[in-house]
């Protein structure tokens, strides 16, 4: 999954985060203006939590968000994970 990620222009960062994070995800902009889409995963995790994590915050990235609650952009992101 990191791989594909990161085929894909994505950066993915793997950090010792607290136990109650499974991650992030960011833009980050780098020397020339263009953004760069990273996300963070919780290297304390087992793998395939962490390929969970990976999926869902890629969802964030990539779904056209209609307007609604952060609740509903969770379940929705934790649907597009699920499909993987």
């Amino acid at each position: 999954m990191t791989e594909l990620l990161e085929d894909q222009g994505i950066k993915v960062i793997a950090l010792a985060l607290p136990e109650s994070v499974s991650g992030s995800k960011a833009y980050a902009s780098v020397v020339d203006g263009e953004r760069v889409a990273m996300i963070v995963v919780n290297d304390r995790h087992n793998g395939e939590r962490q390929r969970f994590t990976l999926a869902h915050e890629l969802g964030h990235l990539v779904i056209d968000w209609p307007a609604g609650t952060g609740q509903e952009h969770e379940r929705a992101a934790d649907r597009f994970a699920g499909a993987f």
